[in-house]
């Protein structure tokens, strides 16, 4: 999928993302609501038009819920909260799946997040900046959702990938 957000003057673009992958952070918009236009990226067909809110400084955009979106409510726009780590990285877990009630996030088998409920996000959790493989959990049983093996980018960055 395309996404475009204009607020005002003020107009990015993302290109080729997936359904539930996280945009890039971008920091181009002021505090107040915009409108978010989400198309096919082959067809160029309009999937939505709605308005959302934005926040002042760095923020990510998501498309969650169902696919192809058919409401404001499919689109959320996560401020960047973070605490600079002085070493190493951090990650954090957004559960965003409207079909998983709570969800964890594990490296190995060191828990990072637990019982994050849906639409909430984690605290941020301290890594180590290397290569590693995280898992998204369902907390119903344990079972595996998503992982990723990556590695984490070096302090005072944090991780801002979505799988």
């Amino acid at each position: 999928m395309d996404a475009t957000i204009t607020q005002g003057a003020v107009s990015h673009t993302w290109t080729g993302y997936r359904f539930s992958q996280f945009s890039d952070w971008v920091s181009v918009f002021s505090g107040g609501k915009g409108t978010i236009d989400i198309k096919d990226h082959t067809s160029g067909a309009t999937l939505l038009s709605t308005e959302i809110p934005l926040t002042p400084g760095p923020l990510v955009v998501v498309v969650k819920d169902t696919w192809p979106p058919k409401e404001a409510k499919n689109v959320e726009a996560i401020a960047a909260s973070f605490p600079v780590p002085t070493n190493g990285s951090a990650v954090r877990l957004f559960n965003l799946a409207s079909d998983v009630p709570s969800a964890g996030l594990k490296s190995g088998a060191k828990t990072l997040a637990d019982g994050i409920k849906y639409t909430l996000g984690s605290t941020w959790a301290p890594v180590s900046a290397e290569q590693q493989t995280f898992t998204a959990v369902s907390d119903a049983g344990g079972a595996s959702l998503a992982t990723a093996t990556t590695t984490p980018p070096t302090a005072p960055e944090v991780m801002r990938k979505s799988w």
